[in-house]
C-alpha cells in the first residue's frame, strides 16, 4: 500500500485520523470534471496559479474560505482548507466514492483492499458461514494483504458497508418488501442440482433480472434464482456498491437456498 492510499484511507473518517488531518497544508479539491482529489500542498502543489509558493497559497487560501473551509475559485474547482469540516466532509466523500469504484473494479480476485472489505463485511455483520475465497489451495498474496488492510482500516469498511445496509432497509421497509428474487449466472458449476444450497462469499453480487444474469452465464453456464430476504440485501446502485446497468444487487452472503437451470431453461415466466 502506497502512502498516499494510508492518507486517503485514513481522511475517510474522524476516528481514524491521520496527522495531516490536523495541519493545514492539507486541502481537498472538487476538480472541474467532478472528481474529488486530497493533495498536501507542502509538497509544493500550487492552487493558485504562484508556482512553488505552497505558504502564500495556503494564506490565500484561508482568507478566501468561508466559515466551513470551503474555497471556490470560480473555475469550476472547489477546495476545502485541511483541517476544517469542509475538508472532513469531502474528504469523507471522495473516500466512499472510491470505494464504490473498487467494488465496481473487482469484489475479489487480485486487489487486497477487495478481499479487506469481504473481511468487514463478514465481522460486520456476523456471516461466519459465508465462503472463504477459493485460491486452488492456500490463501493468496492479496487476500493475506487484505488482513493486513483489515486490521488497519477495519472502521473504515464496517462504517461503509453499515451504512449503506441501514439505507437500504429504510428504503425496503419503506416500501414493505420482505423478500426479492434475484438471479445470479455463472459460467461454470452446470452440475449443481436443480434444488440446493449455495454457499455465497461475505458480500455477493446478484440481478434483479434474470436476463442480466444470463448475460453473465452465457450459453454453456448456469443460472441460479433464489428468494433473498430483504435483511440481507445490503445495497443496489442508488444507495451503495452496485451496478444500474446489470441490476446488480449486493448481498450478505453464507448460506443460501437456490434454484438452478442451464442458461436457456428457465421459463418465459418464473
Amino acid at each position: 500500500m502506497t502512502e498516499r492510499d494510508d492518507l486517503d484511507e485514513a481522511l475517510a473518517v474522524a476516528r481514524q485520523p491521520d496527522d495531516t488531518l490536523a495541519d493545514a497544508t492539507v486541502i481537498v479539491g472538487r476538480l472541474p470534471n467532478g472528481d474529488l482529489e486530497v493533495t498536501d500542498v507542502g509538497t509544493g502543489y500550487d492552487i493558485a496559479g504562484i508556482t512553488g509558493k505552497a505558504d502564500p497559497v495556503r494564506a490565500d487560501g484561508a482568507r478566501m474560505a468561508d466559515a466551513d473551509g470551503y474555497v471556490d475559485f470560480g473555475d469550476g474547482t472547489r477546495w476545502a482548507l485541511g483541517g476544517t469540516k469542509a475538508a472532513e466532509s469531502m474528504a469523507r466523500e471522495s473516500m466512499a466514492g472510491d470505494l464504490i469504484d473498487q467494488w465496481a473494479k473487482t469484489s475479489n480476485d487480485a486487489s487486497a483492499r477487495s478481499h479487506a472489505i469481504q473481511q468487514a463485511a463478514r465481522e460486520e455483520f456476523g456471516l461466519q458461514d459465508a465462503a472463504q475465497w477459493d485460491t486452488g489451495g492456500g490463501w493468496s498474496p492479496a487476500v493475506e494483504e487484505g488482513q493486513a488492510m483489515y486490521a488497519r482500516h477495519g472502521g473504515v469498511y464496517r462504517d461503509f458497508l453499515a451504512a449503506q445496509h441501514a439505507g437500504t432497509q429504510q428504503f425496503l421497509a419503506d416500501r414493505d418488501v420482505g423478500s426479492v428474487v434475484l438471479w445470479r449466472g455463472v459460467k461454470s458449476g452446470a452440475h449443481l442440482p436443480a434444488a440446493t444450497q449455495v454457499q455465497a462469499r461475505p458480500l455477493s453480487s446478484w440481478a434483479y433480472q434474470r436476463s442480466a444474469a444470463e448475460t453473465f452465464a452465457g450459453d454453456q453456464g448456469i443460472v441460479m434464482r433464489a428468494v433473498v430476504p430483504a435483511a440481507r440485501i445490503l445495497s443496489q446502485g442508488t444507495a451503495g456498491v452496485g451496478c444500474l446497468t446489470e441490476s446488480e444487487m449486493v448481498i450478505l452472503g453464507g448460506q443460501l437456498n437456490v434454484q438452478s437451470k442451464g442458461a436457456g431453461q428457465w421459463p418465459d415466466r418464473t
